[in-house]
């Protein structure tokens, strides 16, 4: 031990030597030697143990002033000026103070009473202990691994660094710099364990990846498997039972030749209602979307299943489908009861399909089978033509429809069914206008089903118009337009509606050119070199709905098979600006989602003010919540938006004050959680270069030791 004008007012017991240049000052007392209350002494020892030689006075037990010089050359148990030794316990009861206090191994423990300590570099106040730590009470403990355990002593985790809570096994733990994961009743040594007879999940975020897994009850220590039950990937997309959703929400599992209506568990979404057994009660979905902006929502279809009747244990039910009219009142449109009838425009069908109208005659159809018919007959006695008009109940016609037939080839030219479609070169049409022609020529008017044909000009239109023609002028239409009046000419298809109920001209909707380009709400193409689908709008110009959760909302797709695959890009400002895209990486293997980060477009400024990242960071506060939705109230982590905006208002989209809750103007605040990928480098960055130093100043002690240790 080296001391410089130390003061010590409790006792001090020492087995080895004591070497002190200055002054010692003992208010105690002094073992193994008689009183004085004033002495001066100098030591020497030249190759003997544990000599002391006093020149000026005896050794005191008891000294309250004293002042000792002690010179040692080789003797075996002399203190140096450089080294102390204590192998027993050493022990200040009061104040310790030294210039410098080097300790190379505590062999025992360190027992902190009172007070406070500090190792290392002032600034960092930073300890470092080379085993294990345990602070009790209170249950911290802090393996030689670095894993840490509050309540409860850490497990054995052979891949990255866990922090246990409790019991083994309710983990948080970090594997890398991309994976971060939480644990219940399983810990990680070489595989996956149990902590508990009980069953287990595992929460995983991979590189923005968020999956959720579970596995059943098992024994102790004993090998788990989990099994995926949820994934949340980067895009958003949401799957239940498969890790690779394709759609916004992509919930997957296998019935196999067991139907859902057979076994529930099979089921891929139910939808319970919980009201008491009642008739007319049942689970529903509902459709929706803006109705006037992106600010102003509306509910436009349902369907819905409902109980049939009120007999308890009966499970008779129907299926029903609604809509909304103009002012969002709903309605039943059509019913498919317990026995399979369906219904249009009645609650009650009475036959396989039955279609209702609350005008003056309502429209039942149902099948009667073969019968006979009535038809009058026009003949051109010249020729031998002829046709039947009328409606027929035999097969070899038309059966219960009304029919042109006749001609040359003596077959339906045209039928109308029971049904009310129409079929013109078919005698069974399936839809309400179908027309059967078969063409081996594409463009040629003799091959097709309808030909429109007039005019030719540049400007001119061919046109289908559709609706109520109030004015002579329709609301709707469809038609070719001549856009170059040479030769044979050419042109495009154009579509075209109104948005008002006066009597105006529609306006021009969507167009395809002559060279295979869509324009949509456009005219002329939108700047963007190469492209073939132009979208032009002031409001949300696309919205993709898919009621089927077995097929995307949504494909993307670039056949190319060498060089990178362009998906989409972003752009913005009135002129193009682009501020990212969507890519296939084909040397990665991977899909890129990208931002536009072009020196070229920027004024750096310099490095990032990497304190300023580790501010942003230790700022955010992380919170345990449950979304008021969900009645089983799981617990989640995460951030709370509002919260987030007093610190890093960059990634906060700020939304509708509290007031507006529960009404169709509220817009919720949102997080974008990739605002945090760059302060996350940087604080890397900031650590690992305190970690360097550290090292560093660890080398330059490391090598000392090593010197003093040779002499």
């Amino acid at each position: 031990m080296i001391l410089n004008s130390p003061t010590i007012s409790g006792s001090l017991t020492v087995t080895g030597n004591i070497i002190a240049s200055g002054s010692i000052t003992l208010s105690g007392s002094v073992a193994s030697a008689s009183y004085a209350a004033t002495a001066s002494f100098i030591a020497l020892a030249q190759s003997a143990s544990y000599v002391l030689t006093a020149q000026t006075a005896s050794f005191v037990t008891n000294a309250q002033t004293a002042s000792f010089v002690a010179l040692a050359q080789s003797a075996s148990n002399a203190v140096s000026a450089q080294t102390a030794s204590f192998a027993n316990a050493f022990t200040v009861a009061s104040t310790l103070t030294a210039q410098t206090l080097v300790v190379q191994t505590i062999t025992s423990s360190v027992d902190f009473v009172t007070g406070s300590t500090r190792f290392g570099s002032i600034l960092d106040n930073t300890h470092i202990f080379s085993g294990s730590v345990t602070m009790n009470p209170g249950g911290l403990f802090v393996s030689s691994s670095g894993n840490v355990g509050i309540g409860v002593t850490p497990s054995a985790w052979s891949l990255g660094k866990a922090i246990e809570f409790g019991n083994i096994g309710n983990t948080v733990w970090g594997v890398n710099a991309t994976q971060f994961n939480v644990l219940q009743n399983a810990y990680y040594n070489a595989g996956y364990y149990y902590a508990s007879s009980n069953p287990a999940s595992y929460y995983q975020q991979v590189s923005g990846v968020h999956t959720w897994y579970v596995a059943p009850s098992g024994t102790a220590n004993a090998a788990l498997t989990f099994t995926s039950s949820m994934t949340i990937i980067n895009s958003g997309n949401v799957g239940i039972g498969t890790s690779s959703p394709s759609s916004r929400l992509y919930v997957r599992t296998t019935a196999g030749a067991t139907k859902a209506y057979d076994d529930l568990s099979k089921t891929n979404i139910m939808c319970f209602d919980d009201t008491s057994m009642v008739e007319g009660v049942g689970g529903s979905i509902t459709f929706g979307g803006y109705k006037t902006s992106t600010s102003a929502g509306g509910n436009f279809a349902a369907i819905d299943g409902i109980k049939e009747n009120g007999t308890a244990g009966n499970e008779a039910g129907a299926f029903r489908i609604w809509t909304a009219n103009s002012s969002g009142v709903f309605g039943e449109r059509m019913r498919i009861t317990s026995g399979g009838n369906v219904g249009i425009g009645t609650s009650s069908p009475s036959s396989l399909l039955h279609l209702s109208s609350s005008s003056n005659t309502a429209q039942t159809i149902t099948s009667v089978g073969a019968g006979s018919y009535a038809s009058i007959g026009f003949v051109n006695t010249t020729t031998g033509y002829g046709y039947d008009i009328g409606f027929g109940g035999s097969s070899t016609i038309a059966p219960n429809s009304f029919y042109i037939y006749g001609g040359s080839s003596a077959s339906v030219k045209l039928a109308i069914t029971s049904g009310g479609n129409v079929g013109i070169g078919t005698s069974s049409p399936a839809a309400k206008l179908e027309i059967a022609k078969a063409g081996t020529s594409f463009g040629v008017p003799s091959s097709a089903g309808v030909s429109i044909s007039a005019g030719g000009g540049v400007g001119e239109y061919n046109q289908i118009l559709f609706g109520y023609s109030a004015g002579d002028v329709s609301p709707a239409m469809m038609g070719y337009v001549t856009t170059d009046g040479a030769g044979s000419t050419k042109g495009a298809l154009v579509f075209g509606t109104r948005d008002v109920t006066t009597a105006s001209a529609p306006t021009e909707r969507m167009r395809i050119t002559s060279g295979g380009a869509v324009y949509i709400n456009t005219t002329s193409a939108l700047p963007g070199s190469g492209t073939i689908f132009h979208v032009y709008s002031n409001e949300a110009c696309t919205t993709f709905a898919n009621n089927s959760s077995g097929q995307q909302v949504l494909l993307l797709w670039n056949k190319a098979t060498s060089g990178n695959n362009l998906f989409q890009e972003f752009a913005t400002e009135a002129t193009i600006n682009g501020r990212g895209s969507i890519d296939f990486n084909r040397a990665a293997t991977l899909v890129r989602y990208n931002t536009t980060s072009d020196a070229n477009l920027k004024n750096i400024i310099g490095d990032s003010n990497l304190e300023k990242s580790i501010g942003i960071l230790n700022s955010t506060k992380i919170k345990e919540f449950s979304w008021k939705e969900d009645e089983t109230n799981k617990v989640q982590t995460g951030v709370i938006a509002q919260e987030l905006y007093e610190t890093y208002k960059g990634a906060v989209s700020v939304g509708s004050d509290e007031s507006l809750l529960g009404t169709e103007d509220y817009k919720s605040w949102k997080v974008d959680k990739t605002a945090f990928t760059f302060h996350l480098i940087a604080g890397w960055q900031k650590h690992e270069q305190i970690i360097q130093e550290l090292k560093t100043q660890n080398d330059a002690l490391q090598s000392r030791i090593e010197t003093l240790e040779s002499k």
